[in-house]
């Protein structure tokens, strides 16, 4: 065996490219073995010169590595022959297929050979490479393999061809990406070499595969391209119909249109098609709904004995928020003369809650349908539940089922029970059932890979936590497994570190403190702190621990965990003070002095602030900005500066919304110059955050969410479906910020993050949590500029926050009017639709209109366009 080690090294070291494939040739299994650990050796050993390169020229180590640099080859084929797929990943990272192909493969293919082919170098695989590869049987390719590479078999290879192209209809690709290949399938189909037929229904097909917008809409662009005769498209009717199903509005649009194209051709599937009526008169865009009344006004013409069943039909049209689509289905009726059929009146009254003042003016007079009117009550928000607490795991497999699973979970609360737990498992891990938390160590490592494909979006905290997991297993449990896994990842950050000159390693060496200014810094200090109590042996339920789903802490279970606290760190007493919710019934006290005072400031609004009792600074950040008195503000920034500086904080929670070019500030901006002349560290100091974890984010500051909210309204390009779910779970009425938060997400791009928005206005609403003056004050002064387009806001007011119940009418009064008064004299886009809006609801509520609003709507009366609206609107 160290003749073998040594031949090896000599290789290596001599760069002895001639002898490597007979002396692998020679290696037995046990040959292969022994040389593993070496091979190892050499790749620890290269990683460590790549991250060490200031090593001195002169130092043999040196020397030797960048021999070995130069047989980086020649290792990787040792790796290839004498390593496992895992062990390869881990030593060398990567070995090329061309590495491998000529000199290697045709005398030794591995059992993990088609996981190498189809997971290392799938990028390297052509579509002449897969045939020949699965032609010798070193590749069985996956059907999605077979497909990401035949678009570029299309003119090669006929013979597979006629099998292999039907995949790229079945699976993902980036065929869609290039109008070229739609030649070559008109080509190939005139030429005979696939079936046009099958071409014909496979491109329909594709519409309910799960395929994106983009995608789709390409196989659509090809089915047009195709030009399918009125005979083709009668044999395809079940496709056709089965199309109106898509999830996307391009293959249901088109449908439609070549349906309309066969409607009065004999064999026409008319049952087919009043079977989908509800279903595409149901969609939210306004085409879809016109074409579908437009095919059936066809229909009722050509089918006389389907008449009424489509008129019944057609009335669910009545559905939609739309005035003109309520008008054009009432239009239809009456063009059939069928409005007289009582069926079909009973049909249309019930809708009539829910039509527009134009529609109804366009009937005859019927009796709505009766129903029981819907009444709201205000219900002030109830945190601290019996359904919503959580429960603790105790027992050591609950435990490691926690671990387990931490890494893919969706609760922001699981970080806090993380901390909690890790000192509960070092208490119970024993030499006897180590064994079983070793998957745990391992699934960390696996999450923490797969975290670095930056084509995945993983939660950056997550990846603390693996870390720090993999770190507790090496520096406390002592365990091999945890701390192989630990050097690796530490190897692979601090390579990336090098050979990225951009790229901040978020791992560090939790022995250390970082004064890093991302928020992430806060999550680290309470790693630190919670490691320091291991090694001191001390296990109590943390401060910060979330009582009750998602992110609150009972009070009264506060006040048990400060009496069993000691040394507490100032982060887990402004965490745990932000995320408490207190019962005016029962003030809760502490036996320390001073935060027994804090408390009681907290809780008492008349309180005055004790500043001369403030012996540590730290614990009363968080009360004054939950109280939001800015005297206090003022006079405590003033005390404990590190150097006096002209700051005015007289008028720190006087928000002014102003058009998004203005250099005016807010809260947030405020609030941050003050912390930052602070002579102390807090939470509220690391402002740099990451739009993936902003639910974790929140999750620290529920009650003063204040810093988040506006810092990612300044953000460009802000994600904001990914922290809305959060913020109407805590949403409160804290401050002007909160609504300019709330305004930008009624105006965004994203229709996701505008139905959520409208979901928390419904929620607040409801809880008595939300100022709609207020909130239309704040839109209105955003729309002064036209900061986003109008009809973002007056779309989503029709689809989801008009005629909900009398409370949410009355609110919507409020917004809407104190809205139009903060608009600009001069209408921008979209204002008359906003006036139709305003009308309904006053009809609705029977309100007066405020005066500040009756002068807005007088200035908009003069304008030519809006006269007749405005006229209605005032009466």
């Amino acid at each position: 065996m160290k003749d073998v080690i040594k031949k090896f090294e000599l290789i290596v070291l001599s760069n002895d490219e001639e002898s490597i494939v007979p002396f692998l040739k020679s290696l037995s299994s046990d040959d292969k073995t022994a040389l593993a650990p070496s091979i190892k050796t050499i790749a620890r050993n290269l990683n460590k010169y790549y991250k060490a390169p200031n090593l001195t020229p002169t130092d043999d180590v040196t020397k030797t590595l960048i021999l070995y640099s130069a047989s980086q080859l020649i290792l990787n084929k040792f790796a290839f022959v004498c390593l496992s797929y895992e062990e390869i990943r881990r030593a060398v990272e990567f070995v090329s297929l061309d590495e491998v192909e000529d000199t290697i493969l045709p005398w030794y293919q591995p059992s993990w050979l088609n996981r190498y082919l189809l997971e290392m170098v799938n990028f390297e695989i052509d579509y002449e490479k897969m045939i020949l590869f699965s032609d010798r049987g070193w590749l069985t390719p996956t059907k999605q393999f077979i497909a990401d590479n035949a678009a570029y078999g299309l003119q090669k290879d006929k013979h597979n061809l006629k099998e292999n192209i039907w995949y790229l209809f079945e699976y993902y690709t980036t065929i869609g990406n290039d109008d070229r290949w739609i030649h070559r399938f008109i080509h190939l189909s005139k030429n005979g070499d696939i079936s046009r037929d099958r071409l014909l229904r496979e491109t329909l097909l594709t519409s309910n595969r799960g395929f994106n917008k983009p995608m789709t809409s390409w196989f659509c662009k090809l089915f047009s391209a195709l030009e399918p005769t009125k005979e083709e498209l009668l044999s395809l009717q079940k496709e056709l119909f089965l199309a109106l199903s898509s999830p996307h509005s391009k293959p249901v649009g088109d449908a439609l249109k070549y349906l309309k194209q066969i409607a009065k051709s004999n064999a026409f599937y008319i049952d087919r098609f009043i079977e989908n009526l509800p279903l595409v008169l149901s969609w939210h865009i306004k085409s879809i709904v016109t074409s579908t009344l437009t095919l059936t006004d066809t229909l009722i013409k050509a089918y006389p004995t389907h008449k009424e069943a489509l008129a019944i039909l057609a009335t669910q049209a009545l559905a939609q928020t739309d005035e003109s689509l309520q008008s054009k289905t009432i239009k239809l009726l009456a063009k059939h003369k069928l409005l007289n059929n009582q069926t079909i009146l009973y049909e249309i009254s019930i809708y009539s809650d829910g039509l527009y003042h134009s529609t109804k003016q366009l009937l005859p007079k019927i009796e709505e349908v009766t129903t029981e009117e819907v009444t709201i009550e205000i219900i002030p928000p109830q945190h601290i539940r019996e359904d919503n607490r959580i429960i603790y795991p105790e027992s050591f497999e609950d435990m490691v089922f926690f671990f387990s699973q931490v890494f893919e979970g969706n609760n922001v609360y699981d970080f806090d029970l993380f901390l909690y737990l890790i000192p509960k498992l070092y208490k119970q891990v024993t030499k006897e059932n180590i064994s079983k938390i070793e998957p745990i160590f391992q699934r960390a490592y696996k999450f923490y890979r797969s975290s670095q494909n930056i084509d995945k979006t993983v939660s950056d905290i997550r990846v603390i936590m693996a870390q720090a997991l993999l770190y507790f297993g090496m520096k406390y449990l002592d365990n091999k497994k945890a701390s192989e896994y630990y050097n690796d990842m530490y190897i692979y950050e601090e390579n990336r570190s090098q050979k990225y000159h951009w790229y901040k390693s978020k791992l560090i060496d939790f022995e250390f403190e970082t004064k890093s200014a991302s928020v992430f810094n806060i999550h680290y200090q309470l790693i630190l702190v919670t490691f320091e109590r291991i090694k001191h042996n001390i296990i109590y339920e943390p401060l910060f621990l979330t009582t009750h789903s998602p992110c609150w802490i009972d009070a009264d279970i506060l006040e048990k965990r400060l009496e069993n606290i000691q040394n507490i760190h100032p982060f887990e007493l402004q965490i745990a003070l932000s995320k408490t919710i207190f019962n005016e019934k029962h003030l809760i006290q502490s036996s320390n002095k001073e935060i027994n005072t804090l408390l009681s400031y907290l809780q008492t609004q008349e309180m005055p602030l004790p500043i001369e009792s403030i012996k540590n600074p730290t614990y009363w950040l968080t009360p004054l900005l939950r109280k939001n008195i800015p005297n206090d503000l003022e006079v405590f920034a003033q005390h404990f500066q590190k150097e006096k500086h002209d700051i005015a904080f007289s008028n720190i929670l006087e928000g002014t919304i102003t058009h998004r070019n203005s250099k005016n500030t807010t809260f947030f901006s405020h609030c941050v110059q003050l912390i930052r002349t602070l002579s102390f560290d807090s939470i509220y100091s690391y402002t740099r955050l990451f739009t993936d974890d902003l639910p974790f984010i929140l999750s620290l500051v529920p009650n003063i969410p204040n810093f988040i909210l506006e810092a990612r309204y300044k953000t460009p390009q802000t994600d904001f479906e990914v922290m809305m779910p959060m913020v109407i779970e805590i949403w409160g009425d804290y401050g002007n910020s909160n609504y300019l938060f709330l305004a930008r997400t009624f105006t965004d791009t994203s229709k996701t993050t505008r139905q959520l928005s409208s979901e928390l206005w419904y929620k607040a609403t409801t809880e008595g949590t939300m100022n709609h003056h207020l909130l239309g004050k704040t839109l209105g002064k955003l729309e002064h500029n036209e900061y986003a387009p109008l009809k973002r806001f007056t779309d989503l007011v029709v689809s989801d926050m008009l005629n909900i119940s009398p409370l949410h009418n009355q609110a919507l009064h409020t917004l809407l009017s104190s809205m139009i008064a903060h608009m600009s004299d001069e209408p921008i886009k979209g204002v008359k639709k906003l006036l139709e809006i305003y009308l309904e609801v006053l009809s609705l509520t029977n309100l007066e209109i405020p005066q500040k609003t009756r002068t807005k709507l007088d200035v908009w009366g003069e304008v030519k366009s809006l006269r007749s609206v405005v006229k209605k609107v005032l009466g």
